[in-house]
């Protein structure tokens, strides 16, 4: 049975799209406007599930049926672990995180049938990436900040708690951190990692002008945001996006953000002589990363420093207990825990592991972790045969960008505290399904 493409299914995917990627930047507590939408989502199915008994057979015909597999897998995986779990709290919220963001994977492509639906998708994650880097831009220039945020001196008034000044008091610089952008995503670094997600997409479009300045504005409100491991990602995938085309006009693209980026890590060509003390900490990262000594300017080297360790002691504590548990998963949530009950790590006293993968290890285990990894190269292998069938076309230029897009969220993904509620990531995975989805059923078709 046909369905028939109607004005309800677009609003609402358009609508989701959106307040998904807004997601904490409208809400109060613990409720978003993408709560909202996805709720009505959710009864407009089923309404028209009870209107058609034919109707989610329909919508979910040609959906990849591994990836069906691996969204079973991990709810019975983490309910399993359930049992294991010392905190049930922590472990059950985990279990809501996760399930929201299987909604997202599920209910995206059920909405997004064929090519028109998903250059309707781009139109609408387009329009809202360009806002967000506009907010996230006059952040950086300390021309204002949206009123819930972390650096937000409003925020409590949405249900969240002041940390501004805490924040303040424990920074050298009050200029570092009010120039600190988070746009959408209440922190530096969640924003960050989102704007390098977007980055291939900028990076690969038609129109140059466009590619070379929202390409070299995301460098530049990474270097703002102070996410260090996100410049790295950047760079890698700046150099992934010469292999999309050798044209001109491409490796034209490519070059200005990369020569932007050696601008950064040398200095100014030695011209800002340390007057930057975000390009300095950017600088001496990338120096450390090649086993370089920084150059001697006059940068805050002890906060890097313990930046630096404390990611390292939070790797090492994942890693070990990971190990003493038999790489066998303590369940959803139980890093935080396990960081909680030892108090904490450095003087901050930070209860998050800042490395999804570790993250992945220590709470689902060995198990879940070699299951994900198959779901992300399962939709790399098909996301290459999209590109390679239509090179040339939109779907190529969308299927190289997600690919993209997907290597450098292995790297950038071990900024925030943790993505397992982190929605731009679920919305990525949704893309990747949706192209698959798209492509096997024209596949299908032609035979």
């Amino acid at each position: 049975m046909k369905i028939i493409h109607n004005k309800s299914v677009t609003i609402l995917r358009t609508t989701l799209i959106i307040s998904g990627i807004i997601g904490i930047a409208l809400s109060y507590s613990s409720v978003y406007l993408f709560h909202i939408v996805l709720f009505i989502s959710i009864l407009y199915i089923l309404y028209q599930q009870w209107k058609d008994k034919y109707y989610t057979k329909t919508i979910f015909t040609h959906y990849p049926l591994p990836i069906l597999v691996f969204f079973a897998f991990t709810f019975l995986w983490f309910i399993f672990l359930l049992f294991f779990a010392q905190n049930k709290t922590y472990a059950f919220y985990h279990l809501i995180y996760i399930g929201i963001g299987t909604l997202i994977m599920i209910i995206i492509p059920a909405f997004t049938r064929d090519k028109n639906d998903i250059k309707n998708v781009m139109k609408a994650l387009g329009l809202i990436t360009c806002v967000d880097l506009l907010i996230g831009f006059g952040e950086s220039l300390g021309l204002f900040r949206w009123f819930i945020s972390r650096l937000s001196n409003t925020v409590q008034y949405f249900g969240y708690n002041n940390e501004l000044q805490t924040i303040l008091s424990e920074s050298k610089s009050l200029k570092y951190v009010y120039t600190m952008p988070t746009g959408f995503h209440y922190n530096p670094n969640d924003f960050a990692v989102f704007a390098s997600m977007t980055l291939p997409f900028f990076l690969l479009a038609k129109n140059k002008y466009v590619s070379i300045i929202t390409s070299v504005l995301i460098i530049f409100l990474t270097v703002a945001a102070g996410a260090k491991i996100v410049f790295i990602a950047d760079i890698i995938i700046i150099i992934l996006s010469f292999f999309y085309n050798f044209s001109k006009i491409n490796i034209l693209k490519c070059s200005i953000p990369l020569i932007f980026i050696f601008f950064i890590v040398t200095n100014g060509f030695g011209i800002l002589n340390g007057r930057s003390i975000k390009i300095n900490e950017i600088q001496s990262f990338c120096y450390k990363t090649v086993g370089l000594t920084p150059p001697t300017y006059n940068m805050q080297i002890d906060e890097l420093e313990n930046s630096n360790s404390t990611r390292q002691a939070l790797i090492l504590f994942g890693i070990h207990y990971s190990l003493k548990n038999y790489l066998w998963g303590s369940g959803g949530g139980q890093s935080r825990y396990q960081l909680e009950k030892v108090g904490g790590i450095s003087k901050n006293k930070i209860c998050n592991l800042h490395s999804f993968w570790i993250e992945l290890l220590f709470e689902g285990g060995i198990i879940y972790l070699l299951a994900f990894i198959f779901m992300y190269v399962y939709m790399f292998i098909h996301l290459i045969k999209i590109f390679f069938s239509n090179r040339n076309t939109f779907m190529g230029y969308l299927s190289a960008a997600t690919i993209i897009s997907l290597a450098g969220f292995i790297i950038s993904s071990n900024t925030p505290s943790s993505v397992v509620y982190f929605l731009p990531m679920y919305f990525l995975f949704a893309l990747s399904v949706s192209l698959i989805k798209i492509y096997t059923h024209e596949s299908t078709f032609a035979l």
